[in-house]
């Protein structure tokens, strides 16, 4: 017999799928369209900005090796190496959305622009919006770390039998959280003057929208994560298998992180494009 809990469960699952359809079909920010141009896009990227490219390797190299120097070579307690993977996190949360403005000012060109002059693109910098980008990104890495600790403590406390529904309902409350968070960088870069509430009055205009897509477009990380640690597990760390896997780990993180910005900035950009839309960012900024 089926409880109300396992019900509960399955007509979550149910809806979300129909929600994904339904926003894939009806929906101005083209969510489809954007994810798989911005995938496309991707791959070029790296191709005319192999500085960049080279930083944002690093930045992600980075991760693993501080875990393998505290884990392996340190030997540090639990609560220690979660303080510094924390800090750790939110710098480099930082520095990645420093350099997501030079990304979302080249995907947000046509691709005429892009190629024209024989493909020589300069970046146009501004200090200012650089700085409180890199605000943003640390200091969402952060909100999003205190809220997955407190939604854990509270889900413990639940009765027994809800444990099961509250574990599954964790991942989506941190997605509906992140969702307005994720697309303050984008509105930033698209010339927003108040960014914070640009982000919040656009995720309202769709919020199912911007809810199941950004969580979507975050899967691929997920999967890649889950199979780079269900191939490494019989791998010791001297191993070649183990580096190999952590290597295309690593460019399966720089990859994503582009695709991710790209469209981020395309949900925003053609939202607020659609004429009947009460949505507007940049210098004509009307809400």
């Amino acid at each position: 017999m089926i409880n109300v809990v396992d019900l509960a469960v399955y007509a979550f699952w149910i809806g979300l799928l129909c929600a994904v359809v339904y926003t894939a079909i009806d929906s101005p920010m083209r969510p489809v369209q954007n994810w798989l141009s911005s995938w496309q896009d991707s791959f070029g990227y790296p191709l005319r900005f192999w500085i960049v490219t080279f930083v944002i390797l690093l930045i992600f190299a980075a991760a693993p090796s501080l875990d393998f120097l505290m884990r392996r070579q340190l030997r540090l307690d639990t609560s220690t190496i979660k303080a510094l993977t924390t800090t750790w996190q939110a710098i480099s949360g930082g520095l990645l959305a420093f350099i997501a403005i030079r990304v979302h000012q080249w995907a947000a060109l046509h691709p005429f622009d892009r190629d024209r002059d024989r493909g020589r693109f300069r970046y146009a910098a501004n200090r200012r919006r650089e700085l409180w980008a890199a605000a943003i990104g640390a200091a969402v890495v952060l909100i999003m770390f205190g809220l997955g600790e407190g939604l854990t403590a509270l889900v413990l406390k639940l009765p027994k039998e809800w444990i099961p529904l509250g574990g599954a309902l964790v991942p989506w409350l941190r997605a509906l959280v992140f969702a307005p968070l994720a697309i303050i960088r984008p509105c930033l870069s698209l010339g927003a003057h108040r960014p914070l509430r640009t982000a919040f009055i656009g995720f309202s205009r769709r919020p199912l929208s911007f809810f199941i897509w950004i969580s979507i477009i975050g899967w691929p990380l997920l999967f890649a994560q889950v199979a780079a640690e269900i191939f490494g597990r019989s791998a010791e760390v001297v191993t070649p298998k183990f580096w190999a896997v952590q290597g295309a780990l690593l460019l399966f993180n720089l990859f994503n992180y582009l695709a991710f910005e790209m469209t981020t900035l395309r949900f925003v950009r053609d939202l607020a494009k659609t004429p009947h839309e009460d949505f507007r960012v940049g210098v004509d900024e009307r809400f």
